[in-house]
């Protein structure tokens, strides 16, 4: 496997974000064309981000990223790496277990399978439990 700290995906494009493990600090979020690339270690793309984050998201041109216990969700330009505005999400006081963006909605899966959604400015529109176990294709290992 690859030492990662998050993997998301935009379009057909799989992104691994760093680790310390890989030598990036988590700065870096590489893009892998398929997961053949992704398996022998050869991405097609390669950005570095000031990232205080150990979960990340993508939708359009924005790559979001937010650190596992907070409100803050913080957004960068995908080709040019610059930081944009960043998102303060309403009523959120605990941890990220994950995050993903679709569309103008931010969603956040956060403790005890509670589930979140944000429009685009951050605002809560509703949130509530999901009622089965939840899992991942692919899983970031330490070490």
């Amino acid at each position: 496997g690859i030492p990662c700290t998050s993997v998301a995906s935009l379009g057909q494009t799989i992104l691994v974000q760093g680790s310390i493990e890989s030598g990036t600090d988590g700065d870096r979020v590489d893009g892998y064309a398929s997961e053949n690339d992704l398996v022998m270690g050869t991405p097609s793309s390669s950005h570095t981000y000031g990232l205080q984050a150990s979960r990340i998201a993508a939708e359009g041109d924005v790559l979001y990223a937010a650190w596992h216990s907070d409100s803050r969700v913080q957004r960068f330009d995908i080709e040019s790496e610059e930081p944009l505005l960043e998102l303060r999400l309403q009523q959120h006081d605990d941890w990220f277990w994950g995050l993903s963006v679709v569309g103008d909605r931010v969603y956040v899966l956060a403790s005890m399978g509670e589930y979140k959604e944000y429009d685009g400015a951050g605002t809560l529109l509703r949130s509530g439990f999901l009622t089965s176990g939840f899992g991942s294709i692919f899983e970031c290992r330490a070490g």
